[in-house]
């Protein structure tokens, strides 16, 4: 991704996605680093023995986007269709809207995959939008509820719970139930 960003418009990763999306969306705790040096202003990692050290993991647009839960937030009211920025619009709402829909599925799974969002629903049938990710020492996640106009962001300086479901996923379901009044088991995710 970040060579075809370079080729198509000239900039890095970092420069581009803090142009295109950071900035337009005032996302202004969140940050790529320009090299595959860990940056500064990013958490301390912790693991099951304690602090981990400092690391990259070279994949950069993969796994190298750090940001915080009110970035994350901005991140989630922008795929509900709100525009943060009428001035300088990031994607139509057509497009958003095509990210979560156009899906295609996921082996082993129940739910679908769309352009960046995992796509779910839940026992009581409320459809889930979803991405998560994590690496030794980080966990998160943002959940949307689009038509329950409800999202969750998750940030952990942990490990994740492995195997099994990530620590995250039962923190999410724990935050929407409680957003939304229902009890957390009706939350799980048909996976």
């Amino acid at each position: 991704l970040a060579l075809v960003i370079k080729e198509a418009t000239g900039q890095t990763f970092s420069a581009y996605v803090h142009s295109e999306v950071f900035g337009p969306l005032e996302m202004n705790d969140s940050f790529v680093p320009d090299t595959d040096q860990p940056p500064q202003q990013s958490a301390v990692r912790y693991g099951e023995e304690g602090r981990l050290p400092d690391y990259s993991t070279g994949m950069i647009p993969a796994a190298e986007i750090f940001s915080s839960a009110h970035d994350l937030a901005h991140f989630a009211i922008f795929h509900m269709g709100e525009d943060l920025n009428a001035n300088q619009p990031i994607l139509s709402a057509a497009l958003v809207r095509e990210m979560q829909d156009c899906t295609i599925p996921i082996g082993f799974f129940h739910y679908r995959y769309g352009l960046g969002w995992s796509i779910g629903h839940d026992q009581q049938n409320r459809r889930h939008v979803f991405h998560g990710g994590g690496f030794a020492g980080c966990d998160a996640h943002l959940a949307i509820l689009p038509r329950e106009e409800v999202a969750v962001a998750f940030l952990s300086n942990m490990n994740r719970k492995w195997p099994g479901t990530a620590v995250s996923q039962d923190i999410i379901e724990l935050m929407l139930a409680v957003l939304v009044g229902d009890t957390p088991e009706s939350f799980r995710i048909n996976y």
